[in-house]
C-alpha cells in the first residue's frame, strides 16, 4: 500500500508545473510573442524565421508542463510528474540552443529574445519544482 502525503506541499509543486506550463504559453502567444518576420530563400520564396518555430516548441512544452500539473493535482502523485517536468524544463531551455540540439532564435536582438527569456524562466521554474516533486514523491513511497 502507498502512502499518500499530497497535502499543501503536493500542491504547491504541481501549481507550480502547471503554472510553468501557462506562463510558457501565454508568453509565446501573448505577451512576449516571437518575431513574424520572414526570410528569403535563395529560390526567392519566403519561410518563416527560426524563432517561428522554437515558439511552437515552446507552446507544445508549455501544454505538456499545464497537463502534466493538472494530473499530478488529479492523481496526488508527484514521483513521475516530477520527471517529466524536469525532462520538459530541460528542453524548453534547449530548444533555444541554435547548436544541433536545438532550433534557436534570431542572431540580432529581437522580439523573440523576449520569449526566450520567459522560456529560460519557465523552463528554470519546471525543472526546480520537477525536482521537488521527484524529491517528495521518492520520500513518499
Amino acid at each position: 500500500v502507498m502512502k499518500s502525503d499530497f497535502g499543501k506541499l503536493g500542491f504547491l509543486l504541481a501549481a507550480a508545473n502547471a503554472a510553468a506550463g501557462a506562463l510558457l504559453v501565454g508568453a509565446v502567444y501573448a505577451w512576449a510573442p516571437v518575431c513574424t518576420g520572414m526570410v528569403q530563400t535563395a529560390a526567392g520564396g519566403q519561410l518563416p524565421m527560426r524563432c517561428f518555430y522554437t515558439g511552437h516548441a515552446l507552446a507544445m512544452f508549455g501544454i505538456i508542463l499545464l497537463v502534466n500539473g493538472a494530473m499530478m493535482l488529479f492523481t496526488k502523485k508527484l514521483l513521475h510528474g516530477g520527471a517529466v517536468a524536469i525532462a520538459v524544463g530541460i528542453f524548453s531551455i534547449l530548444v533555444l540552443s541554435g547548436s544541433g540540439l536545438g532550433i534557436g532564435v534570431c542572431a540580432k536582438v529581437m522580439a523573440c529574445h523576449d520569449t526566450a527569456a520567459w522560456a529560460k524562466l519557465c523552463g528554470g521554474l519546471a525543472v526546480a519544482a520537477g525536482a521537488a516533486s521527484l524529491a517528495f514523491g521518492m520520500k513518499s513511497r
